[in-house]
């Protein structure tokens, strides 16, 4: 074998275990990586889903306090449907706001047009929900 290769050779020999731990850290480095992306998702994910928690409450908290209104129950100097209309743009999340009877017939809601009659809202979850725990329902997105 020429010197040349016994060089080569060596040289390579001589690296080797420099290559190696490049090798080794580049792998720990990798995984420690993925562990933190990992913990980041995770409470990224906590985040997101308390801040629903929190605007599902605060919805609840509204709902609770307008079913106590007298407007709610046909007396006061404002109509139901306009304190609805004035209360709804305050809270962007809720497309519309409205209050039924217990057979599910709507008596009120912020979205109605004067004279409008609304289809019952009898057969949908939330409504037999809230009947269920005799607490206000939030319902879900309907066309």
């Amino acid at each position: 074998m020429s010197l040349r290769y016994r060089m080569y050779l060596l040289g390579a020999f001589g690296l080797s275990p420099l290559l190696a731990a490049s090798a080794w850290n580049e792998f720990a480095d990798r995984s420690l990586r993925e562990q933190e992306l990992r913990a980041n998702l995770a409470q990224e994910a906590s985040f997101v889903a308390s801040e629903f928690h929190r605007r599902i409450e605060g919805t609840h908290s509204l709902l609770q306090t307008l079913a106590v209104l007298p407007v709610l129950r046909g007396t006061g100097s404002v109509t139901c449907d306009d304190l609805f209309t004035l209360i709804r743009p305050q809270i962007p999340a809720l497309v519309a706001l409205a209050a039924t009877d217990r057979q599910g017939n709507v008596t009120c809601a912020s979205d109605r047009q004067p004279g409008e009659i609304l289809p019952s809202i009898a057969d949908r979850p939330h409504f037999k929900a809230a009947l269920e725990n005799d607490r206000p329902a939030l319902g879900v997105h309907a066309f």
